[in-house]
């Protein structure tokens, strides 16, 4: 009992720390208001992905060994799903990230990269999102075990772990936007340039 309740908090610092801070970080690098050039961008980029990735996995180890113990169970919430399919998301698309860090006689095809960059940028929007609602769920998980069976906290911790899911997925749907190679955004700023140009010379014609 004494372990269990020291590993609780653990997993709980962990997985802030993977999906509450190294996450979103690692995440904003590519921000053009940051000002990093894009090599050292993509370095801080996947080292702080794989920062997360450390913490995100020890955290499901030491909450795994603790419902390893005998009267306990695993994946019985929200929370438990939500986490692991997160976890094994974002390990997978940091993994297959690497590929692009790889040294240009092992790294895939010029084309095979923009092939897989937007599945990449997807996959780790989807995870991001995930990340952060499964530590909402975390928090609410935690407060529906601190209640009865039918009492008022257990039905609102439920209910709004739900509601903390959907909100997830609306916000996401909202802001995400499809990638696009760097190329086809200078060639649509060129064209917006340009037809602001044309029409300024056509204003002062007239």
């Amino acid at each position: 009992m004494v372990q269990r309740a020291a590993g609780a908090p653990l997993h709980a610092i962990f997985m802030t720390l993977a999906f509450g801070m190294f996450a979103p970080l690692s995440a904003l690098t590519f921000m053009p208001r940051f000002g990093l050039s894009r090599d050292f961008a993509k370095k801080v980029h996947m080292v702080g992905h794989g920062c997360a990735v450390a913490f995100a996995c020890l955290g499901v180890a030491v909450e795994w060994k603790l419902h390893s113990e005998p009267g306990s169970h695993h994946l019985t919430s929200s929370h438990s799903w939500i986490g692991i399919c997160t976890v094994v998301a974002y390990v997978t698309n940091w993994m297959s990230g690497l590929s692009f860090a790889l040294p240009s006689a092992l790294a895939p095809r010029p084309a095979c990269k923009r092939a897989l960059l937007p599945v990449h940028v997807f996959l780790g929007s989807v995870a991001l999102v995930a990340g952060l609602l499964s530590i909402v769920t975390g928090l609410l998980s935690h407060l529906r075990r601190k209640a009865h069976h039918g009492e008022w906290r257990w039905w609102i911790a439920n209910w709004a772990s739900i509601l903390a899911v959907c909100l997830g997925v609306v916000v996401f749907g909202g802001l995400y936007r499809p990638f696009r190679p760097q190329e086809e955004v200078q060639k649509e700023d060129a064209e917006s340039s340009s037809d602001h140009a044309h029409l300024e010379s056509g204003s002062e014609e007239s």
